[in-house]
């Protein structure tokens, strides 16, 4: 009898053990299928571009003027807590990718212009003859400045693409064109400067880059913090870089997405090499 009623007592514990064993499978399977579809999900509703821009650096001109510093990849993070060391790995792969932060350009609407009727009626206009030559008129869809002066020359800051760059600089001649009811034209337009920056993900030694780079180089941390180095692209063009001990890295003086993709390919590699 005692035998018996302990042979009946393992079987229980037995199928015990397999429910329990089973029941934690399934969970962990679910919870596996959960993660995948959810974070999936996730990246294609919050940022598209989030998995494809870490995993390759090989990226066209619409990909780096697309590029922006926002808070998107933050705000998933934020949402999915259980995978945050995950995703932070890939948000900061993604700073390793030039990403623009301001668009300055340039056109001309073909005759002089009366900036103080201009500042009368215009709206989010402001006109200081004596402090600045210029009137400042901002915009806000899309987001950008401009400056317009006497001659008919406008400068366009702010955007982050070169459509919205284009785009705004079009609005404001339309808004002058509306308000001085003058025939004007959009006349040369072109990009003057596209400032990047990236981050190295580590520290630089830039006393050491300094003084194997001294013929492009200008290191004078007395007076600044960073290194200025100019970054030959061609015979009739450089691009100027700010580098930091942080490993951050502002890129000015091109005028085109290839320009920033060369310097970017061309200093990230010697970077590397003077990392603490």
């Amino acid at each position: 009898m005692a035998k018996r009623s302990k042979r009946i007592s393992s079987l229980r514990n037995l199928r015990y053990n397999e429910l329990v064993d089973s029941g934690n499978a399934d969970s962990d399977s679910d919870t596996t299928k959960l993660a995948s579809t959810d974070y999936a999900s996730s990246v294609n509703k919050e940022s598209p571009k989030a998995l494809s821009s870490s995993t390759s650096n090989n990226f066209d001109d619409k990909d780096i003027l697309s590029l922006e510093l926002d808070d998107k990849n933050d705000n998933i993070i934020s949402k999915m807590s259980k995978y945050s060391c995950f995703l932070k790995a890939n948000y900061q792969s993604n700073m390793c990718i030039p990403m623009v932060q301001n668009i300055v350009a340039s056109v001309h609407l073909g005759q002089e212009l009366d900036l103080r009727e201009i500042a009368i009626s215009t709206r989010n206009a402001e006109y200081n003859p004596k402090k600045f030559n210029a009137l400042v008129l901002r915009m806000q869809n899309p987001k950008c400045t401009g400056l317009i002066f006497r001659t008919g020359r406008i400068i366009i800051t702010g955007s982050k693409t070169i459509e919205d760059t284009k785009l705004g600089a079009k609005r404001m001649a339309k808004m002058i064109r509306k308000e001085l009811g003058a025939d004007l034209k959009f006349n040369n337009f072109k990009i003057e400067n596209i400032i990047a920056t990236f981050n190295c993900n580590v520290p630089i030694r830039l006393e050491v880059f300094s003084q194997e780079h001294k013929e492009l180089s200008n290191y004078e941390p007395e007076f600044f913090a960073g290194l200025v180095y100019r970054c030959r692209i061609s015979e009739s063009s450089e691009a100027v870089l700010l580098i930091f001990v942080s490993g951050n890295v502002i890129i000015t003086g091109c005028k085109s997405a290839h320009e920033i993709q060369y310097v970017f390919k061309t200093m990230y590699p010697i970077l590397q090499q003077y990392q603490k």
